[in-house]
């Protein structure tokens, strides 16, 4: 199905009706090529004029301002032990501690992390995401006896 401007046209997936597959048409393609191309002359009319050490504090400043505006948008939240965001970042954190370690590594192992530990009243794991994308965790064990919390960043429990 063409779009107004005809720049589009979407139809229907073939595996998935509720899924919409968006695909340039000529037109469209040739409106991108004349926005690449003005991109790049914007980009070489910034660039050229200045110096090899300039041209380097520009790329860096860049990426710093990118690095900010992305650790604006992580979100850290408590979330269950048992959710598949949560299982994926202690998975992805043993695989790594498998790969620096020569010996490998084993989470039974270490000291406990139970899911019952990871869940109030007993403590908590909470989860990095980063644009709905889980990208870390850590976990408090609450000992509310002793009034001490242990911070844990080996934490197990599969």
């Amino acid at each position: 199905m063409p779009e107004p401007d005809r720049l589009v046209t979407t139809d229907p997936d073939d595996g998935d009706g509720c899924v919409r597959e968006v695909r340039l048409t000529p037109k469209g393609l040739a409106e991108r090529a004349v926005l690449d191309s003005s991109s790049n002359e914007l980009a070489a009319s910034i660039f050229t004029p200045l110096t090899e050490p300039q041209r380097d504090c520009l790329v860096t400043a860049v990426a710093g301002v990118e690095r900010l505006i992305l650790a604006s948008e992580v979100r850290v939240e408590i979330i269950d032990p048992r959710d598949i965001d949560a299982r994926y970042c202690l998975r992805s954190y043993f695989e790594e501690l498998g790969r620096r370690f020569d010996t490998g590594f084993d989470p039974a192992q270490s000291i406990s992390a139970s899911d019952e530990e990871m869940t109030l009243p007993n403590g908590l794991l909470l989860v990095a995401s980063l644009l709905g994308a889980a990208v870390g965790c850590g976990a408090l064990k609450l000992h509310i006896d002793t009034q001490i919390a242990e911070v844990k960043r080996d934490v197990g429990g599969f």
